[in-house]
């Protein structure tokens, strides 16, 4: 489970810092290879989990970087990111 946690972190991590206002968009690419490992002999239902967890993080990092846009810009924000 250690091991999990650490490719999940390994995975999330990154790709949050992807998006704007951060400048780190080249970690994209290699944020997708510790999240391959991670789903490596799981089902289906515990694949759907971390993937849904891993979006959960980098969609909330993404809507809290930005909150300093007015309120129409993070409400229409807040509805484009799926989560």
């Amino acid at each position: 489970m250690p091991r999990d946690v650490l490719l999940y972190l390994l995975s999330a991590l990154p790709l949050a810092l992807a998006y704007p206002p951060f400048r780190y968009g080249f970690l994209a690419y290699w944020a997708f290879i510790p999240f391959l490992l991670l789903l490596e002999d799981k089902t289906l239902g515990s694949s759907m989990r971390w993937g849904y967890g891993i979006g959960l993080i980098v969609s909330v990092t993404a809507l809290a970087a930005n909150l300093w846009l007015n309120l129409p810009a993070v409400i229409s924000f807040a509805l484009v990111q799926p989560a």
